[in-house]
């Protein structure tokens, strides 16, 4: 049978070049910012990690303190880096070689070769770190009114070597004051929340009502919905953790004077880097920066334990 040669010439041409790299499938594209699609990848994320039941994670923690960046202190601003994981209730975690597990309440940190219960501080003496709760702040996240979990802007990044889409959202006012307040978060400046008046006396101390606002941004695999990190980052006004001020009497004018400051700051429209404003703080403001990773969602396996450690955190 004879073929046209024109048939054989559309055939030849058809063929991809010997050595020619395999065509890439095209990338779907991401979800818009504020569309229902945007919404639904968040549900779909947050209710996946929750079935997985376990996982591992990696936490950083960073503080920008205003009483402190005011002084001019140098420090405030370390990292406090936080390895672990969860399973079933279980939370375990490692810090500066530190080792730790919590459940149901308890906690026990690993003192030279045995699990000894502890309550707030570690093998090591020092005090335990702020350490993240993976179910409950998918709880905490899933029961935000809808309109709380608007997308407010979505970008294109990588988590690894993974595709990623990170999808913004900002809770205000009273929403932003209970998520602070569930204990999802670290505090945000420390140890510090009064308010002291230099020659006033201690009678004038208080503790103030504080303003915040809470960034999340969630990067997603888009393919699948997996979670692959959630970083959080809290602007908070004067009063909580870090954030208290020291006032000399006859200052006021000075301080009425860095109001407006603040006030522009607080409404300057953000720039994004990270799925995250970039705004710069306002003189009042502390800022807190938490970063959690995700692994090994449904693998991670708890640490074995012996059956007196088992005992101390009420384990079966």
């Amino acid at each position: 049978m004879r073929i046209p040669l024109a048939a054989v010439c559309t055939l030849l041409v058809s063929l991809p070049a010997q050595g020619d790299a395999p065509v890439a499938p095209p990338v779907p594209a991401l979800p818009a910012a504020d569309s229902p699609a945007a919404a639904r990848l968040v549900d779909t994320a947050l209710a996946k990690l929750q079935a997985f039941g376990r996982g591992t994670f990696r936490t950083t923690e960073s503080h920008d303190l205003a009483m402190m960046r005011g002084a001019g202190f140098p420090i405030g601003g370390e990292q406090v880096v936080v390895e672990g994981g969860w399973q079933q209730g279980l939370v375990w975690g490692e810090t500066d070689h530190d080792r730790f597990l919590r459940h149901g309440g308890r906690m026990v940190t690993k003192v030279g070769d045995a699990w000894k219960l502890r309550a707030k501080k570690l093998g090591s003496g020092r005090a335990v770190p702020f350490t993240l709760d993976p179910s409950l702040l998918c709880t905490v996240l899933q029961g935000l009114p809808a309109a709380a979990r608007r997308v407010e802007n979505v970008t294109a990044d990588k988590v690894g070597e993974r595709r990623v889409a990170v999808l913004s959202l900002k809770l205000e006012h009273e929403l932003a004051r209970e998520f602070v307040d569930s204990g999802v978060l670290p505090e945000v400046g420390g140890s510090f929340g009064a308010v002291f008046v230099v020659g006033g006396g201690f009678g004038d101390m208080q503790l103030p009502d504080t303003e915040c606002s809470v960034h999340l941004a969630l990067a997603v695999d888009p393919d699948n919905g997996d979670l692959l990190q959630v970083a959080v980052k809290v602007y908070e006004q004067t009063g909580g953790f870090g954030a208290f001020q020291v006032q000399v009497q006859g200052a006021g004018a000075a301080e009425d004077a860095e109001a407006d400051e603040d006030e522009q700051a607080g409404e300057a429209k953000p720039a994004w880097k990270d799925g995250l404003p970039t705004r710069k703080p306002g003189k009042q403001e502390s800022v807190l920066l938490y970063t959690v990773q995700f692994a090994r969602h449904g693998l991670a396996e708890a640490p074995e334990l012996d059956d007196a450690t088992k005992f101390l955190l009420r384990l079966r």
